[in-house]
């Protein structure tokens, strides 16, 4: 078995052990970070708040952006239009959004983060 690379031969992992270490490295490199990053979400922080504080602002800020939408009943274009003034309103407080490992930090809120939660949060106009 050849122990070095040689600068004749076609590259090849089973003739080049130095390149198989170095694929075994990126490969592990690329499993820690795709599984780190799946460990992050965002959450709402503010210095002075609670826990029931977030929650009436949330639903505060639902209802505002639910008041100002023009369509009867709740689809896609509702959300999209929704999500940015929901997160608009809550930074308006003083409220940041922003990415934390679990578990998160005390004093950090989950929030509306996607259109399922919109969706149940707005529900029909009235």
């Amino acid at each position: 078995m050849l122990h070095y690379c040689q600068p004749y031969a076609p590259p090849s992992l089973l003739t080049c052990p130095s390149r198989l270490m170095r694929l075994r490295a990126l490969l592990l490199a690329g499993i820690l970070v795709g599984t780190l990053g799946g460990c992050s979400r965002y959450y709402w922080t503010r210095p002075d708040s609670t826990a029931e504080q977030f929650d009436r602002d949330s639903r505060e800020c639902v209802q505002e952006a639910r008041s100002k939408t023009m369509p009867a009943s709740v689809s896609d274009i509702a959300v999209e239009v929704i999500e940015p003034m929901y997160r608009y309103c809550l930074t308006s407080r003083g409220y940041a959004r922003g990415k934390q490992f679990e578990p998160a930090a005390p004093g950090s809120y989950r929030g509306l983060e996607d259109e399922e939660e919109f969706i149940a949060a707005v529900g029909p106009k009235s």
